[in-house]
């Protein structure tokens, strides 16, 4: 499957269709419609340490995701000038003191533990979409977490993800009737990503008692 079919199926934060149909979050999954002014922007400060990082994203970056880890800080950003553009998918931001790097969002999205487990710690935990470590033979060969650390890291940032798209839904009940049908799961490609909205959708919804 193409890294534009994976976008327009899934998001990791709930896809927001605009009103032309162009998917505006790189995570979730394909809900209500939603406008962007319900996720913050990103920081101008990040934004200026981004600038060359950031190459033609110049326009209004809205926040779907951002995590810190030791001194590292992510941000998965989407560019509203760049909404009828068919082939921008969003970006992710790894913003290291004053240095800024803009990550392939699919590459990212698309690491998933090795069968075999983990063989050692990472010094240093960090999401990457470089492809240092492979599992299986083309076409079935995927990039796969170094460290159980770096999966943790991703599972967390795949969380704050999805809290952000039940706030921008209107609260628990609104997402999760979009979001938590059979239908809308089978569609998922990225593997964490699944695993992630499955556990939200089992667990007890805001407010229950």
């Amino acid at each position: 499957m193409s890294v534009k079919s994976n976008l327009i199926i899934v998001s990791v934060f709930s896809l927001m269709i605009a009103p032309t149909g162009r998917a505006q979050s790189p995570f979730l999954f394909d809900t209500i419609v939603v406008s962007n002014s319900h996720y913050e922007v990103l920081p101008q400060t990040t934004k200026h340490i981004c600038k060359q990082a950031l190459g033609l994203q110049k326009g209004l970056l809205r926040v779907y995701a951002h995590i810190k880890s030791g001194e590292y800080e992510y941000y998965a950003v989407w560019d509203e000038s760049l909404n009828n553009d068919e082939y921008y998918e969003g970006s992710i931001l790894e913003i290291h003191g004053d240095a800024c790097k803009d990550m392939d969002l699919d590459c990212v999205l698309s690491l998933r533990p090795p069968r075999t487990g983990y063989k050692g710690v990472s010094s240093t935990v960090r999401l990457r979409d470089d492809a240092e470590t492979f599992e299986g033979y083309p076409p079935n060969r995927h990039v796969v977490f170094m460290s159980i650390g770096e999966e943790n890291l991703f599972r967390q940032f795949v969380r704050d993800a999805i809290q952000r798209d039940v706030k921008a839904h209107g609260g628990d009940k609104s997402f999760r009737s979009q979001a938590c049908i059979h239908s809308v799961l089978l569609q998922a490609d990225y593997p964490i990503v699944l695993q992630e909205l499955k556990a939200y959708c089992a667990s007890s919804p805001t407010g229950a008692k």
